[in-house]
């Protein structure tokens, strides 16, 4: 072997390994980079529902700061400089306009909620922070509506209308349930249908892809666009549908799924951490010692368990 070949072997073997520990370290930063959001994410919802605002802020950012290490960038960035100028009220419409696109979803809550951290809006933030978050953990999935499951589920939508989940937003309202409202000083008559730290828990979807959007006065179809997550649905508790919807609509044909399809999918494995979102110490009827006990609730005020025909055993 000739030294000249010698040496174009040893550069070349130089090169892969260069490039073997580029790409490992790569997917090294990756793997660190999703675990710190997942991490920070869940560690943010504990603090949340135990009513630590600054706390869940400041694991909410250190897992948004992993997500996007990078600076914004193109219209995002406009409206960052528009807020950085002291153009606030204008960053906001833009980042708003930017919450339905996929590319720009998640990280348009992030610097919205930036710009009310700034502005000293704790509350806001912290939704926009979270809403931030759970966007990225549904890896592109939206919210539906409660019609698309009616369609193969007539049973538990039947029986779910006349639970108390389904009527969540109903009490938001002027005049419903004012007793209620009267005990935990709210004001019976004030209109709570456009409050977001109440339609947070009282519609379906709030502030994410697909989810509830306050309709503007007078649009009809903005309110009928709105009716579809209207309280506690099907999606509050199984998760945004429009990934594992499409199972259900090849279940007929195929006539057998797992649940573990479904779940791959993005469908919600319910559990005591789907309910603790709303049902923790921030809810205006819990006090500071209050504990949500999943194994007595988990059956009350939720649709009929109706046998699944295709599902396999």
């Amino acid at each position: 072997m000739d030294s000249s070949f010698r040496k174009r072997s040893v550069i070349t073997v130089g090169i892969y390994c260069l490039i073997a520990v580029v790409i490992g370290g790569q997917a090294v930063f990756a793997v660190e980079g999703q675990t710190a959001v997942q991490a920070g994410y869940k560690q943010g919802l504990v603090h949340y529902e135990n009513n630590q605002i600054d706390k869940a802020l400041a694991s909410f950012k250190d897992a948004l700061a992993a997500a996007f290490p990078q600076p914004a960038s193109g219209k995002l960035q406009d409206a960052v400089s528009l807020a950085q100028s002291g153009k606030a009220d204008e960053a906001e419409k833009n980042l708003l306009s930017l919450f339905e696109e996929d590319a720009t979803a998640a990280r348009a809550r992030y610097e919205l909620g930036r710009i009310y951290e700034a502005q000293g809006k704790l509350d806001k933030a912290a939704v926009l922070f979270r809403n931030a978050l759970a966007t990225i953990s549904s890896e592109g999935a939206k919210y539906v509506g409660v019609k698309s499951c009616k369609m193969c589920h007539f049973k538990q939508y039947k029986t779910w209308k006349k639970t108390r989940m389904a009527k969540t937003f109903e009490v938001l309202k002027p005049g419903a349930n004012a007793e209620a409202k009267a005990k935990l000083k709210f004001d019976p008559q004030k209109d709570y249908t456009k409050d977001p730290l109440c339609l947070s828990c009282h519609t379906t979807g709030f502030g994410l892809p697909g989810g509830y959007k306050i309709p503007k006065d007078g649009d009809s179809k903005a309110v009928k666009a709105a009716k579809a997550n209207e309280g506690t649905t099907c999606e509050a508790c199984h998760g945004p549908g429009s990934k594992y919807i499409a199972i259900h609509k090849t279940i007929m044909s195929k006539k057998s799924y797992t649940p573990q399809e479904l779940f791959q999918a993005g469908q919600y494995k319910v559990s005591a951490g789907v309910c603790t979102t709303c049902h923790n110490r921030r809810n205006p009827m819990a006090g500071p010692d209050y504990r949500f006990d999943y194994e007595k609730s988990k059956d009350e005020d939720t649709h009929e368990k109706v046998p699944l025909k295709y599902r396999a055993k």
